[in-house]
Order: structure tokens, then C-alpha cells, then sequence
């Protein structure tokens, strides 16, 4: 049968040590464990935040996002092209007639009513969206790994809760026993007794199985191996202390209402709709452009004459 050992240390700093093997059922204390091969919230944290595949899909929008920032800016910068043509005639006697063009054009965007300022304030908006959404995605994940490395060591301190209370459990089903055999007790009590000690038994066997569940979903979110999981370090919370400082509801709320990242995020959302709406106003608009060209032909290379 499978079954789940973990190991609990007592460092005097405020982190201890626990290992989690998943390969047998029964619980065993270990006099050691190697710290320095388990895993820490912040190194919990980092796996979570390599391993999502969201993560690095909002990375590749980032990028995304700063070439479209870069072009946008190219709109406000000259156009510069140049075209070469070869005309080429056969003649119906011993000679070919041919001619040569090289021309340089030039163009400066001058007005066009508001579109390439509103291109470069979308992609800025845009990635300032993404940056909005890569702090709450890494976030978000963070806390999901928090949590999860949480209900681990929750779930370690219920099975030695458990354990526990089956060690005193036993003591006293083994007492009622002697106490019945000595006619002290009646077997409705003993059978009470034995009860409540299959019960715990029974809990026990919960708490290993809620426990490799809980690694089980831990791996998943940091991509580890849960064959070779090599346990976390448990936290000492007996000196937490949570302060709400000056904060109260209204305050939480305002806060909430300037800085949450939904909130902000709507809002430039909001910001580029209106952009979009004024920019539609005035398509009907002109464009402006100072253009410049100058050029050459001939029927030699190079061509000498200016056009």
C-alpha cells in the first residue's frame, strides 16, 4: 500500500524543515532532513511563475506590443523610396535602343488628421494594458502558489494532529480494556471507545490521502516531478501577526477603486474607445505631405540627365 512519510525538523529560525515522500503509506518521523534540497515559498513562487504558460504567452504579447509602439512611430518620420527602371527597344537592324531612370522620392507627413498620433497613443495604451495585465497575472499566480504551499503544510499539521490523537487513543482503548476484563466498564463502553479510536484511524488515513492531494495540485502548478517532490520547508506562523494598520472598509474601497488593475485597465480601455470615436469624427479629413523627388535619366549608365 502507498503511502506518504514526512519528516518534521526544529531550527531556531522561523523556517522548518519538511520533506514529503510519496511512496509508502505510513507515517515516519525522520531524526534529519536535507533543508537545502527542499523547497521555500520564494523558490515555490519563481517554479509557478516559470512554469505558467500564461506567463510566457503574455511575454510574447509584450513584445508584440513594443514592435507595434515602434512602428507606430515610423508614421511620424519621412517616407524615402527609390525606383530604377530600364526601358529596352529592339530595333529591327543591328542596334538596340535603351534608356535608364533613377529617381529618389521623399515625402514628410505634415497632417492626417490625428491618425498617427492616436496610432502611437493606442499602442501606447495598449502597452500599458499588457503591463497592467502581466502585474496581475504574476500576481495571481503567486498567490495560487502561496496557497497551495500553504494547504501542504496544513495538511502535514493535521496528520501529526491525527497522529496524535491516535497514539492517545490507543492508550485509551488499550485501558478500556483492561478496565472492561476487570469488570469496571460495560462492552457499550468499550465498544464506545473501540469506535472512536477506528474513527481516528480513519481520519488519519484522510489526511495522508488529502495530503497527496495537495502535493499532487503543488507540482501541477510549479512543475515538479511528484514522484521525486523533494518536500517543502514548513513555516513557523506561532509568532504571525496580521495588522490591519489604519485601514477600514472605505479606505479598502477607495483604494480599490483607484488601484485595482481591472479597474485601471477598464479605464484605459475607456481612454481608447473615445480616441477611437474622435479619430472616426475626422476621417473625412485631408492629409497633408511635403514630397520632394529628384531624379536622372539617359540611355547610358549611369544617366547624366536631371529630370
Amino acid at each position: 500500500m502507498n503511502s506518504i512519510r514526512f519528516c518534521l525538523c526544529s531550527p531556531p529560525a522561523l523556517i522548518a524543515s519538511a520533506i514529503v515522500f510519496l511512496s509508502n503509506m505510513d507515517l515516519q518521523a525522520r531524526p534529519h532532513a536535507n533543508a537545502t534540497s527542499t523547497i521555500d515559498l520564494r523558490r515555490a513562487e519563481e517554479q509557478a511563475l516559470a512554469h505558467n504558460v500564461e506567463i510566457r504567452n503574455a511575454h510574447l504579447d509584450r513584445g508584440l506590443s513594443n514592435e507595434a509602439l515602434t512602428s507606430a512611430w515610423r508614421d511620424f518620420l519621412p517616407a524615402v523610396s527609390v525606383t530604377y527602371r530600364r526601358n529596352r527597344t529592339v530595333a529591327r537592324r543591328n542596334f538596340d535602343n535603351g534608356r535608364y531612370s533613377v529617381q529618389l522620392n521623399i515625402s514628410q507627413p505634415v497632417y492626417d488628421g490625428g491618425r498617427s498620433s492616436f496610432r502611437l497613443e493606442e499602442s501606447e495604451i495598449r502597452r500599458s494594458i499588457l503591463r497592467t495585465r502581466m502585474k496581475q497575472l504574476r500576481n495571481d499566480i503567486r498567490y495560487k502558489a502561496r496557497k497551495r504551499y500553504l494547504e501542504i503544510q496544513r495538511r502535514i499539521s493535521t496528520i501529526e494532529l491525527r497522529r496524535d490523537s491516535l497514539k492517545r487513543s490507543a492508550h485509551m482503548a488499550e485501558k478500556a480494556r483492561i478496565q472492561f476484563e476487570s469488570g469496571v466498564i460495560t462492552r457499550i463502553d468499550l465498544e464506545e471507545i473501540r469506535n472512536r479510536h477506528e474513527t481516528i484511524q480513519i481520519d488519519l488515513k484522510s489526511a495522508k490521502r488529502k495530503l497527496q492531494e495537495a502535493v499532487h495540485n503543488f507540482c501541477l502548478l510549479t512543475g515538479n516531478n511528484q514522484a521525486s517532490f523533494p518536500g517543502i520547508q514548513l513555516l513557523n506562523l506561532q509568532n504571525l501577526e496580521v495588522s490591519s494598520g489604519h485601514l477600514n472598509l472605505d479606505s479598502l474601497i477607495s483604494r480599490s477603486l483607484d488601484s485595482h488593475p481591472e479597474i485601471r485597465q477598464a479605464r484605459k480601455s475607456l481612454r481608447l474607445a473615445i480616441q477611437k470615436l474622435e479619430l472616426a469624427r475626422q476621417y473625412y479629413l485631408p492629409r497633408l505631405a511635403l514630397t520632394a523627388r529628384y531624379g536622372k535619366t539617359g540611355e547610358d549608365w549611369p544617366p547624366e540627365t536631371s529630370e
